[in-house]
């Protein structure tokens, strides 16, 4: 195969995995004039390329065979660096380009979402069903560790997992949290609720990440002193009943549009099931926004990086939630130090300045002639 001096990108466009694609795509822009090129995964991929019904049963699985069945129509030559969001890429393009070095973007390993399933729990007969499919999904991991040229984990957790379940070593990491474009400045940042606290929601597959919990827990416990906005372009929650003081906003595409909202209330809440490291929190926190969400090991992480955030335990019900609320709004000193945290964390940790220096100088070490690991 014909070889050009290039970076190729595989980026995955499905859900929440397009925000970090756009911003990892944003970071390497203009990176040293030579012309790139952009492959996307797209819902469409999906159904192209149907996997078979054994490989369905784990998304990992069925997102590396669509991916190696459309790269299988790949014609032009093979680039010098392979840039990936997302694990199952990388086994695709491992497979695809034996020569090109690979630099692996990602938020979760095999071992990672084991220990995050384990922890919320779920019936025990599926998790005995997918047993085999978990330990393949192991197993192919661990021989894509040791190709990998360099990793750009979203969490500490993360790069915890591959350090300790695989054998990376810790140089060969650069952990990106959720980059934002745009960060405000503690000029704007108001440290003072609303006279009525605006709580806000942000996020589609709202059921699961607990919009339905926490609108229930508004109508009955917190509408006559708060207010709530739901921002979702989920269609279950258009059939959702809003009570008074409660709205749903969808189809925000405009970047400022959507930081003004952030910027206009006062929490954000995420009582979500399972969640790996949510952007919408550092979305929050870029706009000085604190939050509420589930204690799990993603979110904690953050809470306690940036001194900006409460945790719910996992499956909060209604009562737990609201009292989590007041008694956020009830220490005023202490909720004025967390906006403030928010700010200083996304200044110091958040910018996508930083990941785009990090990253320009990885693809130019990885493709001027450092050797992927063997």
């Amino acid at each position: 195969m014909t070889y050009r001096d290039t970076v190729m990108f595989l980026l995955s466009g499905v859900l929440g995995n397009r925000s970090m694609s756009l911003r990892l795509l944003e970071a390497a822009a203009e990176r040293d004039g030579k012309s790139d090129s952009v492959m996307w995964f797209t819902p469409d991929d999906y159904r192209r390329f149907r996997a078979p019904a054994l490989l369905r049963r784990a998304s990992t699985l069925e997102t590396a065979y669509v991916a190696r069945r459309k790269l299988a129509a790949y014609g032009a030559a093979e680039p010098s660096v392979i840039f990936v969001n997302g694990y199952e890429l990388a086994v695709a393009a491992r497979s695809r380009f034996r020569a090109a070095r690979l630099v692996a973007a990602l938020d979760g390993t095999p071992a990672l979402v084991a220990r995050l399933q384990a922890l919320v729990g779920g019936p025990r007969y599926r998790k005995w069903a997918k047993l085999p499919l978990t330990m393949l999904q192991h197993a192919q991991f661990a021989r894509l560790a040791r190709r990998v040229s360099h990793w750009f984990p979203i969490s500490n957790w993360c790069r915890d997992s591959l350090v300790v379940d695989y054998g990376v070593a810790q140089s060969l990491c650069t952990v990106t949290r959720a980059p934002q474009p745009r960060v405000a400045t503690m000029e704007s940042l108001r440290v003072q609720p609303n006279e009525r606290p605006r709580l806000l929601f942000v996020g589609n597959d709202a059921e699961r990440k607990g919009a339905k919990v926490l609108l229930q827990a508004f109508a009955d416990r917190l509408r006559t002193q708060f207010e709530l906005t739901i921002v979702s372009n989920d269609p279950q929650v258009a059939t959702w009943t809003m009570p008074q003081g409660a709205v749903h906003l969808s189809g925000l595409t405009d970047p400022s549009d959507i930081r003004q909202v952030y910027h206009s209330h006062d929490l954000l809440v995420l009582p979500t099931r399972y969640d790996l490291y949510p952007n919408v929190i550092c979305e929050g926190l870029s706009q000085g926004i604190p939050f509420l969400a589930t204690a799990l090991p993603g979110i904690s992480e953050i809470a306690a990086e940036s001194g900006a955030g409460w945790t719910c335990g996992s499956g909060a019900g209604l009562v737990e939630i609201e009292t989590a609320i007041r008694e956020i709004f009830l220490k005023p000193d202490q909720y004025a130090r967390a906006r403030r945290n928010a700010l200083d964390y996304a200044n110091r940790l958040l910018r996508l300045e930083l990941l785009s220096t990090a990253l320009r100088k990885v693809l130019a070490d990885v493709r001027s002639g450092r050797a992927p690991i063997e």
